[in-house]
């Protein structure tokens, strides 16, 4: 869920990856709220992350060979197409920034909170995390009304 000149300005030393609470921390002088973030990552991707630094050094960037010239959409095209996954689907194009709307939907499926994913996204306003960055299919509306409780059984 990180910015792309979040990204590109993390260092080595903004990863927490050896213990129980794995945490990138955002700098205010990187984050677009002016905010100093400590977000949490999820263990699998602390183990990536660690084995793919496990050499660097503090000051190290976290994605070598990048700087102020780095093309992501560049990059991202290349790596789907590694990956052999298509830029356009049913849903839309994937894109730098679709990533972002991918992390704050996958939020709103898992039933993270609207307060909580607009924390971890670092939004401004709710109806920005919610109206922008939530996209759900239509086949999903089903599914969300089956979750609700039965207006049929005896309550007590």
């Amino acid at each position: 869920g990180l910015r792309r000149g979040e990204l590109l300005a993390l260092r080595r030393r903004d990863l927490v990856l050896d213990d129980d609470n794995p945490v990138v921390t955002v700098a205010h002088g990187h984050a677009k709220n002016r905010r100093n973030s400590r977000i949490p990552l999820q263990a699998e991707v602390a183990v990536v992350l660690r084995n793919f630094l496990l050499d660097a050094l503090p000051a190290s960037p976290v994605f070598r060979g990048v700087g102020h010239h780095y093309r992501a959409a560049e990059v991202l095209d290349h790596d789907l197409d590694a990956a052999g996954i298509p830029r356009e689907t049913e849903v839309g194009r994937c894109d730098f920034h679709s990533l972002r709307v991918s992390f704050v939907t996958s939020l709103a499926r898992a039933g993270v909170s609207l307060p909580h994913a607009q924390k971890l996204a670092r939004h401004c306003s709710p109806t920005l995390t919610s109206n922008i960055y939530s996209k759900f299919a239509p086949d999903e509306d089903a599914a969300a009304i089956a979750r609700l409780p039965s207006l049929t059984s005896e309550v007590g």
